[in-house]
């Protein structure tokens, strides 16, 4: 089936390969977006000259460390026939990336700002102040602020973990009276599987509260950032996956609880003042969960990617099943719901190996309703952008304008694109 097939407004080459986007939520800067980029360097001559070295080839799976199957790699995947004395001591290749501020005022791409930094894997705005947090792959966590002349400016620089550690992604808590979701009581949802225990976590058990950070890491931790004494700091860390926890994001609902997905085919509920072991896991899934996404419109809702090319949509009071399910082609990296509340059922997927498409779900909610329990219907693929020569990774909407053709930004790896369309 074909698909109405957005015109490409502007086109910038990032040089590194680009791995994500977000546009400002704060007026009147709506207009600035930045675009983080993650680029793997050929590694350093090894001090032997027996063997060959592997580069690791694929998506930004494998150069995070991963083979061709979706299995980490690691020294005890290598053959053993190969005697010690033949390996090759080769240093771990350098992860680098570089943070672009861009304007997309009058639907071009003019940039204002770069900095040099380690790789990025992730960026988000705090959703109440110009505060900007940047998660890199030396264990980092990096938070900058918006100055008057429309500059970012570094205000803490924040080891989470250490430099062989990535920082995989990260999310603000939501604070009241920035674009908080409309909210409802929350029932008690009884648990898929809590069986067994992640381990005591480290550190201490505070409430979050609004400027709260949450990140997850390579080494299958999540962590807990909030500020203390006027900058921030390093609460709590927790074991809270097998394999590598791609995604992690607040609840919408309830102030105390993230959700996590990762490699090991799970998705989690956590409590961040006991972490100890999830509140709820769900493992049906084909492949590893790669985002994570609370509506900001109906906060019961919550849209979960996974590598298994399936997007699910959860009701986090009763989250035993998804409430519907949409194919999505290619599997999924990223997921945005609009935000606007006229087109609060238009999700903007990356997916991967699909390009990048925006679906509209068929959950039977009326603008403004805050609730689901209208009949669901077919969900439609309202536009697909394939303007893309490589991964599709980072997108996301423009707040600025959000009627019925809104500004989009995006972005691929390997062909180091970032683009601009409208759907």
């Amino acid at each position: 089936m074909s698909h109405p097939t957005p015109f490409e407004l502007a086109r910038v080459d990032t040089l590194y390969s680009a791995d994500s986007i977000e546009f400002c939520p704060h007026a009147p800067d709506q207009d600035l977006f930045v675009c983080g980029t993650y680029q793997l360097l050929p590694p350093t001559e090894p001090s032997s000259t027996s063997g060959e070295s592997t580069n690791v080839t694929g998506h930004q799976v494998d150069e995070c460390g991963q083979g061709d199957d979706g299995a980490p790699k690691s020294e005890a995947n290598a053959s053993e026939d190969v005697d010690e004395e033949d390996q090759v001591a080769t240093p771990p290749a350098p992860r680098v990336g570089r943070l672009y501020l861009f304007s997309a005022a009058d639907d071009a791409a003019i940039e204002l700002q770069r900095f040099e930094t380690p790789a990025i894997l992730d960026a988000k705005w705090h959703r109440s102040a110009a505060r900007l947090a940047v998660g890199d792959a030396k264990g980092g966590l990096s938070f900058y602020a918006l100055g008057g002349g429309r500059r970012l400016e570094l205000a803490q620089k924040l080891a989470v973990a250490d430099e062989g550690t990535l920082v995989l992604s990260l999310d603000w808590a939501w604070s009241a009276g920035a674009d908080t979701p409309s909210s409802a009581d929350v029932d008690a949802a009884a648990d898929d599987d809590t069986s067994g225990t992640e381990g005591e976590a480290e550190g201490g058990a505070h409430l979050a509260g609004p400027d709260a950070v949450i990140c997850s890491l390579s080494n299958g931790k999540l962590a807990l950032v909030r500020p203390a004494e006027g900058h921030m700091v390093v609460d709590s860390r927790w074991a809270a996956h097998d394999y590598e926890p791609w995604i992690t994001a607040w609840d919408a609902l309830d102030a105390h609880t993230v959700w996590s997905g990762g490699d090991d085919l799970a998705l989690k509920r956590w409590d961040v003042r006991v972490p100890a072991a999830p509140t709820f896991t769900y493992r049906r899934f084909e492949g590893g969960v790669t985002a994570l996404a609370p509506s900001p419109h109906d906060a019961h809702l919550l849209a979960v990617g996974s590598y298994d090319a399936e997007l699910r949509i959860f009701d986090v009071r009763s989250p035993r099943q998804p409430l519907t399910t949409a194919p999505m082609p290619g599997g999924l990296w990223r997921t945005r719901w609009h935000p606007s509340a006229a087109r609060r059922t238009d999700v903007l997927a990356a997916c991967m190996y699909g390009g990048f498409r925006v679906v509209r779900l068929g959950l039977g909610l009326g603008v403004g309703s805050g609730v689901g329990g209208g009949a669901l219907g077919e969900h439609e693929v309202v536009a697909q952008f394939d303007g893309h020569e490589s991964l599709a990774y980072g997108a996301d909407w423009c707040r600025r304008d959000q009627g019925q053709d809104s500004l989009v930004a995006s972005c691929s790896f390997y062909d180091h694109a970032m683009c601009l369309w409208r759907a």
